[in-house]
């Protein structure tokens, strides 16, 4: 296990942080790079994660749209939403139209981008 061992294979470019994990050196360096892909309907703040939006919403007045909502889901939340995953390829179209932002009756999908 990298987080207990100290180990981390992933450095950035620009300065000499490292990291245990690839998804946390790709959100550091938006950082150098000032990429913020997350932006509130709102008031048009921007972030460098899904994350850092979602907690702009439960701190500010600005409220997400269904589609910000479906954009920033962790995939924890979309289950809970949806219900478990269900097998089959129906199931599979389902979700991916869901995932773009679009609305479906089922609540029960299953995704292969999880």
């Amino acid at each position: 296990m990298r987080l207990h061992s100290g180990y981390k294979p992933y450095s950035c470019d620009s300065c000499h942080s490292r990291f245990t994990q690839f998804v946390h050196l790709k959100l550091h360096k938006r950082l150098h790079s000032n990429e913020r892909p997350f932006i509130c309907g709102s008031c048009a703040k921007s972030y460098i994660s899904a994350s850092g939006l979602r907690t702009h919403w439960k701190t500010t007045a600005c409220k997400p749209s269904a589609e910000e909502i479906a954009l920033t889901a962790e995939k924890s939340e979309i289950v809970g939403m949806l219900g478990e995953p269900a097998k089959g390829e129906e199931g599979k179209e389902r979700l991916t139209d869901f995932c773009l932002g679009t609305t479906s009756q089922s609540f029960f999908f299953f995704c292969d981008f999880f």
